[in-house]
């Protein structure tokens, strides 16, 4: 396979095709100047064309949102050096993967008692008692 690398003005690049132990297709390009290019990659057998793709593509200087993505290293330093933390940055590492210490965490939502109050029947009793005891009363002195 090959790729191609151009504008309608001028080409750029001819690269050759690397595969992996799968059998993936790579190209692997440096860099591109700024502009509109067009990728087309060829796939041939001897003097056939077997398979060919387009794409275009767009090179230019990251936006300020795609420079300043992620956390403030410095501000997230200072701050573990402080507390006495560590940084954790979750381009490298999953925030799943995290070691967290369970025996230093302090008081949190997670951490309170939760009693379901209508699960126990002394609960249910009590709610139900006021309007029982008004149906035996009513009853009684034949208020119904």
């Amino acid at each position: 396979m090959e790729l191609t690398v151009g504008s309608e003005e001028q080409e750029l690049a001819r690269l050759a095709a690397s595969t992996d132990a799968q059998g993936v297709v790579r190209f692997e390009l440096a860099s591109l100047p700024k502009g509109a290019w067009n990728l087309m990659a060829v796939a041939r057998s001897g003097a056939v064309e077997l398979a060919r793709a387009e794409a275009v593509v767009i090179a230019g200087q990251r936006s300020v949102e795609r420079r300043r993505l992620g956390p403030d290293k410095e501000i997230a330093a200072a701050i573990a050096q402080i507390s006495g933390g560590r940084v954790h940055d979750w381009s490298e590492q999953a925030i799943a993967a995290l070691p967290f210490d369970d025996t230093a965490r302090g008081e949190r939502v997670e951490a309170v008692r939760k009693y379901p109050l209508w699960n126990h029947p002394t609960w249910l009793l009590a709610w139900l008692l006021p309007g029982l005891v008004a149906i035996a009363l009513r009853r009684r002195w034949e208020l119904a």
